[in-house]
Order: C-alpha cells, then structure tokens, then sequence
C-alpha cells in the first residue's frame, strides 16, 4: 500500500515538473492565453518537482529500479504534456491548480 501512494506521488511531482517546465517558455506560455512573461521561479521549481520525482522513486525501489522507473515516468509526462500542449494548451494551468 505505502508503495502505490510513493509510486502516486512520484507519477504526480513528473507530471507537475513536466508542465512547469512547458509553461516556463514563453512561447507555450502565451499558446497558454498569458500576455506577460512566465516567472523564472516556474523553471526552478519544475526542476526541484522532477528532482522530488527522482527521490521518492530512489527511497521507495531503490537506486537500481529508479534508474529505470524515472525516466519511463519523465518521458510519459513529457508525451502527455506535449498532447496537452497541442490540443488545449489552457488545460495546462488547470491541471497546476489541481496538482
């Protein structure tokens, strides 16, 4: 049980580092609907979100399996960011409030 709670949180920091790090361009933050420019803090804080990822995965299966499992989760959570991106970019900024 404790594992798929980590292994939820690790999925859900991916996912959140993946967006951050879309939306801190500024190209994907105006196809967002913003005008102004994103916050460098967006940028920092997706690289501690996919740092977190790595560190549950890393305490939860080990270094041995996490060296797999992290990027396998990185990589889904950039498709599905991507597939985000290109059919309704304002999903983006809904899905960071509800993450």
């Amino acid at each position: 049980m404790f594992e798929a709670i980590a292994l939820s949180f690790a999925i859900i920091f991916a996912h959140y580092a993946c967006f951050l790090l879309a939306l801190s361009q500024a190209k994907n933050w105006r196809r967002v609907g913003k005008t102004i420019t994103p916050a460098a803090s967006a940028r920092f804080s997706g690289w501690i979100s996919a740092g977190l990822s790595l560190l549950v995965c890393i305490l939860i299966y080990g270094g041995s399996f996490a060296t797999l499992l992290w990027p396998l989760l990185m990589g889904l959570s950039g498709l599905i960011t991507a597939l985000v991106l290109t059919y309704n970019p304002a999903w983006l900024l809904r899905a960071l409030f509800w993450l």
